[in-house]
C-alpha cells in the first residue's frame, strides 16, 4: 500500500502567503481558487506595510525623517492584546499599520478602557485611525479618517 498523504507545514496552513515566494506563484497555482488566490495576494500586500523592506515606505519614511520598523504584532490574525502593548511604548506621532481583523479588536480593547470614539467608525481599508493620549499616556480617544480615493 501506498502512503499518499502529502507533507505540508502547519505554519503554512495558518499563513499561506508564506508558502510562496513571489505573487506569481500564488496567481499561477493551478490548485488554488480565485477566492483563495485574491486572500492570499491581499493578506501578502497587506502585511508588506509593516515590513522595513517595503520599497513603497522608504520614501515616505525618508522625507519626514521616520524610522519603519517590523513588529509582528501588527500582522493578520494577531491580537488586541498584542497591540496594546506595543501602543502603550511607542511615541507619540507614531504610525503603525495593521490588518483588518486586527483593527476593530483593538479599537474595541481601547473603548473598554474608556477610550472614546469620536467619529463613525470607517473599517474600510486604507481607512485611517488616529489616537489621542490622555495626560496619565492612555488612549482616550479615537477619530476614523476615511480611505483616500487612491486607497480604494
Amino acid at each position: 500500500m501506498t502512503d499518499n498523504r502529502v507533507h505540508f507545514d502547519l505554519d503554512d496552513l495558518l499563513h499561506p502567503a508564506q508558502a510562496f515566494s513571489h505573487p506569481s506563484e500564488v496567481v499561477n497555482d493551478p490548485d488554488l481558487t480565485l477566492n483563495e488566490k485574491r486572500a492570499i495576494l491581499a493578506s501578502w500586500a497587506s502585511d508588506a506595510c509593516a515590513i522595513e523592506a517595503a520599497p513603497a515606505l522608504r520614501p515616505a519614511a525618508k522625507a519626514v525623517g521616520a524610522k519603519v520598523d517590523t513588529d509582528d504584532r501588527l500582522f493578520e490574525g494577531k491580537s488586541a492584546a498584542g497591540v496594546l502593548e506595543l501602543l502603550a511604548t511607542v511615541p507619540d506621532s507614531t504610525a503603525l499599520c495593521s490588518h483588518g481583523d486586527v483593527i476593530p479588536e483593538t479599537l474595541d480593547a481601547l473603548v473598554r478602557r474608556g477610550c472614546e470614539i469620536t467619529t463613525i467608525p470607517d473599517w474600510r481599508k486604507g481607512s485611517v485611525w488616529a489616537l489621542e493620549r490622555g495626560s496619565d499616556g492612555e488612549i482616550v480617544s479615537a477619530e476614523a479618517w476615511p480611505p483616500s480615493d487612491s486607497a480604494s
